[in-house]
């Protein structure tokens, strides 16, 4: 158990035991996945089992944050794969639970937190519930205590609380629902929590964060989600203030972080990412009226356990995507105004969008140290993935008259994204987003491969 969740532990309200207790994992099989677990998987997301977790404190306080770390870490692991349907069931049934507990605890808050970010089949109710639970237990009040009183407690919700606001907003884009989470004082002054004598690197990379979705947030608030609605001039000034806001919280973090013990340079190269997945998502909306498929529109979807069912449509091509929703990045229809768009501005707001989108992808191929680092990393980043992908499919093969790209180069590039995906995915488990947006995006790649060859390829 956590010392911060000393008073949380009462009876349960789901039903005693867990993973080892029941026989779903040996005591040894337990403890390679929470040592796989906590000495990798964990520093993506800064620590939310914290430096002092050990296998048998969580499964004392929490059986599903057993559950969860077994789960996750069954998902990446080559030679206990095959726990991972076992893990992921009761991972389920105790979340499930969870929903109706009147004494869930802190490391119940985390095991959400783990599911969310790494198992896109349960993230937006998973995300859901960790925000209701963490306001139950008014940790978006643990901040003024924390900065007052510079204790261990307060200073622990504190930093839960900031995990469930990125947990939160990694699934408002994702889903294209608006966040549950606001930016409250906690949120604005995140920056204060630095200055707390027990701060460390992670803290930084993870307030890093709550910065950059905050910024995100008034991109929500101010744009919305409905993408059939084209861009008013006000719109267009608050694009670009937004895309500065971007500018400046990358200078401010870029230089921060240094080589991590376990993770190595991602915490740097992470910053980069982030921008580029941030400005992709922002200036996106330029395309609104013109093309309203090119940004991430997502269809509610059960979570559930089966396969997805949400459809990607790029023209005349339908594929599978991410298993929590539709990625509707469409082809526009024949009534969609085909013409250029409208302004020099809107114009220079779309090549952001383009060259993020060609950013994230060059990364992927061209630098050998995040590819190592691809497979563990969350939801989100999958998501975003795919939808640069799609993005500039969709521009360099319909829109190359609308916004200055260079078609060769860019397809150039989808050639070797594919490659890369299909390297990289060799070894995944079949569950695992990635393996499966590599496997219903290669139809894209067949197209592309057809359109390359043709000579009489045209644009359009």
């Amino acid at each position: 158990m956590s010392k911060e969740d000393h008073a949380d532990h009462h009876i349960r309200a789901y039903p005693p035991g867990d993973l080892i207790a029941d026989g779903v994992v040996t005591e040894l099989q337990a403890e390679m996945l929470f040592n796989d677990y906590a000495r990798r998987l964990d520093h993506y997301l800064y620590r939310i089992l914290g430096a002092s977790a050990t296998l048998d404190g969580i499964r004392a306080s929490s059986p599903a944050l057993l559950a969860a770390v077994c789960t996750v870490a069954a998902l990446h692991s080559e030679d206990l794969a095959a726990l991972y349907e076992p893990c992921y069931r009761c991972f389920a049934a105790m979340a499930a639970n969870l929903a109706l507990a009147e004494n869930a605890n802190m490391d119940d808050i985390r095991s959400l937190c783990i599911g969310a970010f790494w198992l896109h089949r349960l993230s937006w109710n998973l995300s859901a519930l960790a925000v209701r639970i963490a306001t139950q237990k008014h940790l978006h009040r643990a901040f003024r205590a924390a900065v007052a009183k510079k204790d261990s407690f307060h200073f622990a919700q504190t930093r839960l609380y900031f995990l469930v606001y990125v947990c939160d907003h990694h699934f408002s884009i994702a889903y294209g629902r608006p966040p549950l989470t606001q930016d409250s004082e906690d949120i604005i002054r995140a920056r204060d929590f630095l200055l707390l004598p027990a701060a460390t690197e992670d803290d930084a990379r993870l307030v890093s964060q709550v910065e950059l979705w905050c910024i995100t947030s008034r991109v929500l608030g101010a744009f919305g989600f409905d993408v059939e609605v084209s861009l008013s001039p006000s719109l267009l000034s608050l694009m670009r203030r937004f895309a500065i806001d971007y500018d400046t919280w990358r200078a401010d973090w870029n230089d921060r972080f240094g080589r991590h013990v376990r993770v190595g340079n991602y915490p740097r190269k992470g910053v980069k990412l982030h921008v580029n997945f941030a400005k992709l998502y922002l200036c996106s909306h330029a395309f609104r009226g013109l093309a309203p498929g090119l940004r991430p529109a997502f269809r509610d979807e059960s979570p559930g356990d089966g396969p997805p069912s949400g459809l990607l449509r790029t023209g005349s091509v339908h594929t599978h995507t991410s298993p929590m929703q539709e990625c509707r990045v469409a082809a526009a229809t024949d009534e969609a105004n085909d013409g250029i768009l409208d302004s020099a501005d809107l114009g220079d707001m779309a090549l952001t969008a383009v060259q993020a989108a060609q950013d994230i992808l060059d990364t992927m191929v061209s630098d050998a140290e995040i590819q190592e680092h691809i497979h563990g990393l969350p939801v989100y980043f999958h998501t975003m993935i795919a939808f640069a992908t799609i993005f500039l499919f969709k521009v360099a093969t319909k829109y190359a008259h609308v916004v200055k790209i260079d078609v060769a180069r860019a397809l150039a590039l989808l050639v070797d994204v594919s490659r890369i995906l299909k390297t990289m995915t060799a070894t995944m488990a079949t569950h695992h987003l990635l393996e499966r947006v590599q496997r219903k995006l290669r139809p894209l790649w067949i197209l592309e491969t057809v359109l390359l060859r043709r000579d009489d390829y045209r644009l359009g």
